[in-house]
């Protein structure tokens, strides 16, 4: 994902780079070795370790054993066992009730928003604007930018080009990858991570990536006479899009009516747009919140602060009870939206793994904190399928938050952020790399966590979008979620849902547009090949897995959505898990 690959290169080389680089592992092999004591998520300072004397040689033996059982060059020690090594980073989770509150402030004023919208809407254009006028982009980087555009016929793409930074996106004029982006308001009331996303429709699975991490979504539509109406028609991305947002759990939603300029800012044109998605948002999706801001990427105006274009200003002023500009609505949304952050803080802490480079990951957590010192069980689809034994474990060395760009000693539920971590077991210091700890799509829990856990099969109630063709038992389809994208998977089970106490629920065969019912999807192991991609998942004797929970336990994990042949055909929430990981006991501690 751009926007964390220099993020993540700087966290990898200063890691790398540490000089205590051995200091991390000692302490903890204690627990890696001792296969029958619990791993606890609460690891031990470094203060007390360094003061830590052990009972007995019981611990020191049974380590050795442990040891020269998997290693054959391994010989005994002999004399009394050497004295532990400091452990590693002291946890910084909050103790006192002002650490608390300052967290609690800090994540009520943050929040994460997706970037949406119909191909050449303008998405990327506004968004560069508002980092220039937010003074994040120099002088000379836009004027290199407005050179290079003018050379080959783009001349103003110079704003998009901030975020779209590779040369097939530049020469093909549209987004193809996710950005992101920090920024904080005027005032420093809140601060917003951005997270541009494409809009063209070969890319949607990118677009479900982006909007699967975020907290509230910005919908980008094109002002100009003929465009608008192509992104709201039936195959339009606009319309696609705001479906999506909603069956991914998003309620909050602004809609930036862009390229105002180009309609002379008529107020007519403004009325007639808001007009026509007004019952499609509100009525037909049941969005709770809408806010519409008309604007001007390209001029900036009502995108950071209240316009100043006469012809925009004679008529905007009048709704004083709307927000100024796009930044105010985001602001307001994200105030609105604060005491759910807040109170996903006491719940179990669970973060995804979105992009990992070495012993660095990026991505959300999604509830409870994950604090410097945190201990946490990685939960793999790979490391199922492969037939791991136990849950590989971690420690968390360093937070950086993408809002601030800083590191942070904790990052809380709704925030996106930068995790360097290494391998609890001191043994897989020289052998496991991040890719192989972290795989992409990997969630990292705490590993008391009784919710958190992989499945292979499950039940849903699901939303069968506008399909030119019915769903059939058997049919097999992607499915995309926040840590799964692009994974086959087969209807196993259809079933009518009772429309009143009385009726009782029958067995389908079938699935029509539009229709709701609930639904038993298995994970599929053998090839699919589909328009959305080659999925090619070799045959193995370990079942594929995915971590999924019902919706009552994780709402951004409790939803998912299915494809087939370039189209999302459906939409779901988990109600039940049929088939979970084994290795994980029915009180949810790690089976060692």
């Amino acid at each position: 994902m751009r926007g964390w690959q220099a993020e993540i290169q700087a966290a990898l080389e200063e890691y790398e780079e540490d000089e205590d680089y051995g200091d991390e592992w000692v302490a903890d092999d204690e627990v890696a070795a001792n296969t029958q004591r619990s791993v606890s998520s609460t690891p031990r300072p470094r203060a007390a370790a360094a003061a830590y004397k052990p009972p007995s040689h019981t611990l020191w033996a049974h380590q050795n054993a442990t040891q020269a059982h998997t290693d054959t060059r391994a010989r005994p020690r002999t004399g009394p066992p050497p004295a532990p090594a400091p452990a590693g980073p002291q946890q910084q989770r909050p103790r006192s009730d002002s650490q608390w509150a300052t967290l609690e402030e800090q994540v009520a004023s943050s929040a994460s928003v997706v970037i949406t919208g119909h191909v050449d809407s303008g998405k990327s254009t506004l968004i560069g604007r508002l980092l220039c006028d937010l003074g994040q982009v120099s002088d000379t980087q836009l004027r290199r930018l407005t050179d290079e555009s003018d050379a080959i016929g783009k001349a103003t793409f110079q704003y998009a080009w901030i975020l779209d930074e590779h040369s097939e996106e530049r020469e093909r004029g549209v987004t193809m990858d996710v950005a992101v982006r920090a920024i904080a308001s005027p005032g420093g009331r809140s601060s917003l991570c951005l997270i541009d996303s494409p809009g063209h429709r070969e890319f949607v699975p990118a677009m479900i990536r982006a909007a699967a991490m975020a907290e509230l979504a910005l919908l980008v539509v094109d002002a100009r006479r003929g465009a608008f109406e192509a992104g709201f028609e039936a195959d339009g991305q606009t319309r696609e899009h705001a479906r999506l947002l909603r069956s991914l759990g998003l309620q909050a939603l602004v809609v930036a009516v862009n390229k105002m300029d180009a309609c002379a800012y008529a107020e007519e044109r403004y009325a007639e747009i808001v007009l026509k998605l007004q019952p499609f948002l509100e009525q037909a999706l049941r969005y709770h919140r809408v806010q519409y801001v008309p604007c001007s990427g390209f001029e900036g105006q009502n995108v950071l602060t209240r316009a100043t274009e006469p012809r925009l200003q004679a008529w905007w002023t009048r709704h004083s009870d709307r927000p100024s500009c796009v930044v105010e609505a985001l602001e307001q949304l994200a105030q609105a939206g604060a005491a759910s952050r807040v109170a996903r803080l006491r719940q179990p802490t669970r973060v995804v793994a979105d992009a990992v480079s070495g012993a660095v990951l990026a991505g959300p957590c999604l509830s409870g904190t994950v604090a410097v010192g945190d201990a946490l069980a990685v939960l793999s689809a790979a490391a199922a399928a492969a037939g791991a034994t136990a849950d590989t474990m971690v420690r968390v060395r360093r937070i950086q938050s993408s809002t601030s760009g800083a590191a942070v000693p904790c990052l809380g539920a709704g925030s996106l952020g930068l995790f360097t971590v290494s391998p609890v077991d001191a043994r897989r210091r020289e052998s496991a790399t991040g890719a192989a700890m972290v795989p992409p799509g990997a969630l990292l829990v705490d590993p008391q966590d009784r919710a958190a856990r992989l499945t292979s099969r499950w039940e849903a109630q699901v939303l069968v979008h506008d399909v030119e063709r019915p769903l059939l038992q058997g049919q097999r389809l992607l499915l995309y979620t926040l840590c799964a994208h692009g994974v086959p998977v087969r209807i196993r089970k259809m079933t009518s849902i009772p429309n009143a106490p009385e009726e009782r629920p029958h067995p389908l065969r079938l699935a029509r547009a539009h229709q709701t019912l609930s639904m038993q999807l298995e994970l599929c192991s053998d090839s699919v090949a589909t328009a959305d991609a080659a999925v090619n998942s070799e045959a193995c004797e370990h079942k594929p897995r995915v971590p999924l929970s019902v919706l009552e336990e994780s709402r951004k994990l409790g939803r998912f959505l299915l494809r087939y042949r370039s189209r999302t055909v459906a939409a779901g929430v988990v109600e039940h898990i049929l088939e979970s990981d084994a290795r994980r006991t029915e009180e949810g501690v790690v089976k060692r």
